[in-house]
């Protein structure tokens, strides 16, 4: 019976520090869903782009420029949508970390492509 009864005071005082460690305002940090805009701002300029000799930049390369331009950037929760010669769009691929989208622009290093 001692012990039953000692269990469950036991119980009962974490029961009471829990409860006024969350009435205090302590909370465990969850992750915080980020908008692509407030980290990326709509159309950046990520300056020049080597592309090898191609058109278009890859997937890839867009995203390392990013990464170099915005190390906090998580590039394995983007997507890369509408590249063109001069802009992409930038998509979230997981939208429990980001949402949103941003657009950005740059420029094919000339001495990548083949103009010969």
């Amino acid at each position: 019976m001692k012990k039953i009864l000692s269990i469950l005071g036991a119980i009962g005082l974490i029961e009471i520090s829990a409860s006024s460690l969350v009435a205090c305002g302590y909370r465990i940090k969850q992750n915080e869903v980020k908008d692509l805009s407030e980290i990326i701002p709509f159309k950046s300029n990520l300056g020049i782009l080597k592309t090898s000799g191609a058109n278009i930049p890859t997937e890839q390369q867009i995203k390392d420029k990013l990464k170099e331009l915005y190390p906090s950037i998580d590039i394995n929760k983007i997507n890369i949508l509408n590249i063109t010669l001069t802009s992409a769009q930038i998509k979230s691929n997981d939208l429990n970390f980001y949402t949103g989208n941003s657009n950005v622009n740059y420029t094919i290093s000339i001495k990548s492509l083949n103009w010969e």
